[in-house]
């Protein structure tokens, strides 16, 4: 078996998902979201490292891979990763090349201006979550496995002036809650203590472990 930290935003589940509870059997379709799409030093405590095969997306489906590894099969919409085998480390021309596409990323306009050189096999870090508004099960199938834990995922704002009421998220503002179902609907507002950093706090998800089959990539 293989163990995942797997996200589901609030939205998500507010939206069209269906509350689940601890030693439920789920399939979701989910996605690894790269640290440079996050807010810095926030989630770094929930990521996943997954190694294995890399599918590349082509056409409408594209830009992007499925990456399967151990039970999971995850949606990469980033930039092509370095691979994980050592003839293809970086530094080797296959490295160098994924490098020129991943910086060609930064100035052209997606999602067809590049066609990417994905390696077969990588090994990548990220933020592992649902996403029900994203492809379809026959571009990114689910990945099915029993729920072992869930925290409700509580986050800090703060307003980016005092009185602009427009809120960002505080690096290392997050908070987990143990709970045995996961809840429909989540608290916009939640206390914050008096005279801290953090004007707002919301909660914004759950965070679950997932048990997935432990089956070759």
């Amino acid at each position: 078996m293989a163990i995942w930290k797997i996200h589901y935003p609030s939205w998500e589940m507010e939206c069209c998902g269906t509350p689940f509870s601890v030693g439920d059997e789920v399939a979701w379709i989910v996605q690894l979201e790269s640290p440079d799409d996050l807010t810095p030093g926030l989630w770094d405590d929930c990521y996943s490292e997954v190694e294995g095969v890399l599918h590349p997306l082509t056409g409408e489906d594209g830009p992007g891979a499925v990456l399967r590894a151990g039970g999971l099969t995850a949606l990469w919409a980033a930039p092509p990763p370095y691979p994980a085998e050592p003839s293809q480390a970086v530094g080797s021309p296959q490295a160098a090349e994924a490098r020129q596409v991943a910086e060609s990323w930064q100035t052209a306009e997606p999602p067809q201006a590049v066609a990417a050189p994905y390696p077969p096999r990588a090994r990548l870090t990220g933020l592992l979550s649902v996403n029900d508004h994203g492809p379809e099960p026959e571009v990114v199938p689910q990945t099915t496995g029993r729920v072992r834990a869930i925290h409700v995922v509580t986050r800090g704002f703060r307003e980016t002036a005092p009185g602009s009421r427009t809120l960002v998220p505080v690096p290392g503002e997050l908070r987990l809650r143990p709970e045995r179902t996961c809840p429909k609907w989540f608290a916009d507002e939640v206390p914050t203590e008096p005279g801290g950093t953090v004007g707002h706090r919301s909660e914004t998800g759950v965070l679950v472990t997932l048990e997935t089959p432990d089956t070759p990539a």
